[in-house]
């Protein structure tokens, strides 16, 4: 994505309690249980203040529904206070890397609006999506000005499968349709209730491929 293209300079918490370390690896590992390919921010702020670099600001995002190819995504750690009530965790560390962050992303790309997502619902899948600033009043208003400490830090919206993964896992399913349907009628040929080795293997490589599609991998082990 080039600079000039960025509208957005989005603002997410982990949703994670604060007095539970969540490390980029496990973030990473989180985003690709749900389908990505890798973490789906391109800053991750601990609460130390490191800024840890998960994607190349030229890499589109995977962060919020609709708006990933014209945003950048920031990530501070935390977000939730230990009994899991959503509240401004960050620490000062935090807000001082967040501060200088920010500030080079706007030099960057001067135009972007900073916008922070909210929780305003966890729903079933606990999705969220960004309307921009001049649409419902649900979400919350974005600033120009790079110092954050006012604004509410809570959110966990992550983008949908894009249609590429959802056709994968069409074909996968239908595969797998497929080779129950090849074994059904490979029982009932004559003679009945034996099923050929050929069929036993043709099953296997159609499963193979059908769970390389879902995203499992596996390992002979020698």
């Amino acid at each position: 994505m080039r600079a000039e293209a960025i509208r957005y300079i989005v603002l997410h918490c982990s949703a994670t309690r604060s007095d539970r370390p969540y490390s980029p690896e496990a973030l990473e590992r989180d985003h690709r249980a749900r389908g990505f390919h890798g973490a789906g921010y391109h800053f991750y702020i601990r609460q130390s203040g490191t800024v840890i670099p998960l994607r190349p600001l030229q890499q589109i995002g995977a962060h919020v529904r609709g708006y990933n190819s014209c945003s950048w995504g920031v990530c501070y750690e935390g977000g939730l206070a230990p009994n899991g009530k959503a509240t401004d965790t960050r620490t000062e560390a935090q807000k001082v890397a967040l501060r200088q962050l920010l500030r080079q992303l706007k030099a960057l790309a001067p135009q972007a609006e900073i916008v922070v997502i909210v929780i305003l619902a966890l729903t079933a899948t606990g999705m969220g999506t960004l309307t921009p600033p001049n649409g419902s009043s649900s979400v919350p208003a974005s600033t120009h000005a790079p110092n954050t400490s006012n604004l509410p830090h809570h959110t966990l919206p992550m983008e949908s499968k894009s249609p590429k993964a959802t056709l994968q896992l069409w074909i996968a399913s239908v595969l797998c349709l497929f080779g129950l349907a090849l074994l059904g009628v490979a029982f009932f040929t004559p003679p009945p209730g034996e099923i050929h080795s050929s069929v036993l293997v043709a099953y296997g490589e159609v499963m193979t491929f059908a769970g390389a599609l879902f995203g499992i991998d596996y390992h002979y082990r020698h």
